[in-house]
C-alpha cells in the first residue's frame, strides 16, 4: 500500500507547485509609447537607419511580460521580448500620417466575474512623417545559402516620396570590394545575375547591398546589407523552358494568359516547382486557388497583363542539390486590340497523304486600325511558308509519315503578333480506299 501512496502524494504535489507557480492575474498590464511622441511630425526616415519605436511596459501583479507587439497601421512591424523598455525598427513604406500601436502581452492568466482581469493592454501614437527614403532588399534574403554558378533574381522595393528615382544599383562586398553588380533605371528594378567566380562570388561569405540614386543626384539611400553564403556547385543544374506564350507575340490585356514552362534534372528532382516571373517580379497568379511557384507538373499559371505595354517572362527551377537556373526571357506584348488567327482547313484528327500537296487555310484579323501583312505556317514548330495576301492559305507537302501539329502566326501593321491554336493531323501512306483531306 506504501509503495503506491508515495508515488500518488508526489504526482499531486507536483501538480500543485504548477498549479501556484502560474501567475494570477491582478488588474491589467500597461504600456505606453514613449518615441515617438503622439502628435509630432517626423522628418525624412531613410534607410539602413528607419526610426527606433520605444514602448516601456509593466506587467500584472505576480507576472511577467511575454512580448510586445508593434503595429504600423494595422500591419505588424515586429514581436520583441526582454525587459522594458521595448524598441524595434520602423521602416515606414509611405509619408503621410501613420496610427503606431504597441500591444502588450504578460504570463499572467485573464480571469472573469465582477473584476475581469485581461492580460494585454495597447498603447497608441499618431505620426506624421513627412518623407520616406528607403529601399530594401527583397532577394536575396539575409543568410541564405546559394549555389555557385546559379542564376537568381536581385530585387528590390525603392521609395523615394519626396523624389525622382533615377537609377537603383546593386553591389557585392560593400566593406570590401563593393562591386557593382547591376544597374536599373526602371520599375520594377530587378536584375538576373549569374552567381560565377569570376564576377566575385567566390565560395565563401559575402554581402549585398542596394543603392537608390534620386534624379537630383544628390540624395543617396542605401539598404541594409543582405549577407549571403556561396556554396560549391554540385552535380548538373537542372533546365527550364518556358513553353507558352510565344516569343514575340502579342496577347490582351486585362485577358487571362497561360503561361507554363517545362522543368527537368538529369542527376536529381526538380525541388520547389517552377517559379514565373514578369519583369523579374514573381508573377501574382490570377485564378483563386493557383500558387507561386508552382510545385506539381504541368507547371502552368495564368496572368493576367493590366498595362499596354512589352513583359519579358521567365520561369526559374532549382535542384535537390542547391543549383537554380533561368528560363531564357521571352519577349511578350500586351495591347488593348491585338490579331487574331485560325486554322480552318485541315481539320483537327483530319488524315494528310505523304507526298502530296495539302492547303493549310487560315482566317486572320488584324487589330484595331491595322492591317494584316503576314501570315506564317509551322509543322511542328518549324516554319513551312508564309503568305501575305488574303484569303491566307500555303500548300504544304509533308515528307514523313506520324502526328504533326499545324500552327499559323499572323503579324499586323502595328507590328502586333499572334498564334493560332494548334491543329493535330496525321501523315499517312496513300491508299486508294482511305479519305483524305
Amino acid at each position: 500500500m506504501k509503495t503506491t501512496l508515495f508515488p500518488r502524494m508526489l504526482a499531486f504535489g507536483l501538480l500543485l507547485a504548477a498549479l501556484v507557480a502560474i501567475p494570477s492575474a491582478s488588474g491589467t498590464p500597461t504600456i505606453s509609447i514613449t518615441d515617438p511622441a503622439s502628435g509630432g511630425t517626423l522628418a525624412s526616415i531613410s534607410t539602413p537607419a528607419g526610426y527606433t519605436i520605444t514602448a516601456t511596459a509593466a506587467a500584472t501583479a505576480n507576472a511577467s511580460i511575454a512580448s510586445v507587439q508593434f503595429f504600423d497601421n494595422g500591419s505588424s512591424i515586429g514581436i520583441v521580448g526582454g525587459t522594458s523598455p521595448f524598441s524595434i525598427t520602423w521602416i515606414p513604406t509611405a509619408a503621410g500620417l501613420h496610427t503606431l500601436t504597441a500591444v502588450v502581452t504578460d504570463n499572467s492568466v485573464p480571469t472573469t466575474g465582477t473584476s475581469p482581469s485581461v492580460n494585454t493592454a495597447t498603447a497608441t501614437s499618431i505620426v506624421m512623417v513627412t518623407a520616406v527614403r528607403t529601399v530594401s532588399l527583397v532577394a536575396p534574403q539575409n543568410n541564405a545559402t546559394l549555389v555557385q554558378n546559379s542564376q537568381i533574381f536581385l530585387r528590390s522595393n525603392p521609395v523615394l516620396s519626396d523624389n525622382v528615382i533615377s537609377k537603383v544599383e546593386y553591389f557585392l562586398d560593400p566593406s570590401g570590394a563593393n562591386q557593382l553588380i547591376a544597374t536599373r533605371t526602371q520599375a520594377p528594378y530587378s536584375a538576373e545575375i549569374d552567381l560565377l567566380a569570376a564576377g566575385g562570388f567566390t565560395v565563401g561569405p559575402h554581402a549585398i547591398k542596394a543603392k537608390v540614386t534620386a534624379a537630383d543626384n544628390t540624395t543617396f539611400v542605401d539598404s541594409a546589407l543582405s549577407n549571403i553564403n556561396i556554396a560549391s556547385t554540385i552535380g548538373t543544374p537542372p533546365v527550364v523552358t518556358l513553353t507558352s506564350p510565344t516569343g514575340g507575340s502579342s496577347v490582351p490585356i486585362n485577358s487571362n494568359v497561360t503561361v507554363a514552362a517545362t522543368a527537368a534534372d538529369t542527376d536529381g528532382f526538380i525541388l520547389g516547382g517552377v517559379t514565373f516571373y514578369v519583369d523579374g517580379e514573381p508573377i501574382v497568379p490570377a485564378v483563386a486557388g493557383q500558387t507561386n511557384p508552382v510545385l506539381v507538373q504541368p507547371y502552368t499559371l495564368t496572368w493576367k497583363p493590366t498595362v499596354a505595354k512589352t513583359y519579358a517572362l521567365r520561369a526559374q527551377a532549382s535542384d535537390d542539390k542547391g543549383n537554380i537556373r533561368l528560363s531564357t526571357a521571352i519577349n511578350v506584348t500586351a495591347a488593348n486590340s491585338v490579331p487574331t488567327v485560325l486554322i480552318s482547313s485541315p481539320v483537327a484528327s483530319a488524315s494528310v497523304a505523304v507526298g502530296i500537296a495539302t492547303s493549310i487555310s487560315v482566317t486572320a484579323a488584324a487589330s484595331t486600325g491595322a492591317s494584316v501583312t503576314q501570315v506564317e505556317f509551322f509543322a511542328n514548330g518549324v516554319s513551312v511558308g508564309t503568305d501575305s495576301t488574303s484569303p491566307f492559305s500555303l500548300n504544304w507537302t509533308p515528307a514523313a509519315l506520324g502526328a504533326v501539329s499545324l500552327t499559323a502566326r499572323v503579324t499586323d501593321s502595328a507590328g502586333f503578333v499572334a498564334n493560332s491554336s494548334g491543329v493535330s493531323v496525321t501523315i499517312v501512306s496513300v491508299n486508294p480506299s482511305a479519305t483524305l483531306v
